[in-house]
């Protein structure tokens, strides 16, 4: 993820806890609100388009749970997530035995390998020059994808920003993926403190 190991350290440590404090099951273990929220986020992701015979690639997929979202929603996905944090993909492998998660960064997939490439809550926590390297990702995820890409943050004004959180200003999140797609959606409507980009091919 473009990320240096003092980074991957940090997110490591802080979702160690949350899993220690909250096991494997419940949506605070990735610092979900509740299952409704999450799910709330999930849907939002998806409607970008009809996923039915696609492929899907989860950046930061955590304990997986976009898979089981996904599947019970669309016919045919072909699935697959990675995480950087080695707790969350030994764990995604043992709630989902049968889908296909990876320890890994998304510069390790090619270019258009995927049809929809998705990011749930990957955008959240505070790193050193976190607005560079976050935006790496949102460009690689697009390059990844061959229809579309869809990602969320935390809205300011509707969150708190402090030391373990961001919040961004969307219209200026808009403006920076305008610089290399020409097809970008927001979508503000869902939950106060959250919005959802949309980039399409």
């Amino acid at each position: 993820m473009n990320l240096i190991d003092k980074d991957k350290n940090k997110i490591r440590g802080t979702y160690k806890k949350k899993i220690d404090e909250y096991g494997i099951y419940k949506a605070q273990a990735v610092f979900w609100k509740d299952e409704i929220s999450q799910y709330a986020r999930y849907k939002v992701l998806a409607d970008i388009g009809d996923l039915d015979n696609c492929s899907v690639l989860d950046v930061g997929c955590g304990l997986g749970d976009l898979s089981f979202y996904l599947r019970n929603r669309f016919k045919n996905i072909k699935y697959e997530g990675f995480d950087i944090v080695p707790e969350m993909v030994e764990n995604a492998k043992k709630k989902y035995p049968d889908e296909k998660f990876n320890l890994s960064d998304i510069d390790d997939y090619r270019k258009g390998s995927f049809d929809y490439v998705f990011a749930a809550g990957v955008f959240t926590h505070k790193i050193e020059d976190f607005k560079k390297k976050y935006l790496h990702v949102i460009r690689k995820m697009y390059e990844v994808s061959k229809k579309g890409s869809a990602f969320n943050m935390l809205r300011s004004g509707g969150h708190i920003d402090n030391e373990l959180y961001i919040v961004y200003n969307p219209y200026e999140i808009e403006t920076m993926c305008k610089e290399f797609c020409s097809k970008v959606e927001l979508m503000l409507d869902y939950l106060p403190q959250d919005f959802t980009v949309y980039l399409r091919h």
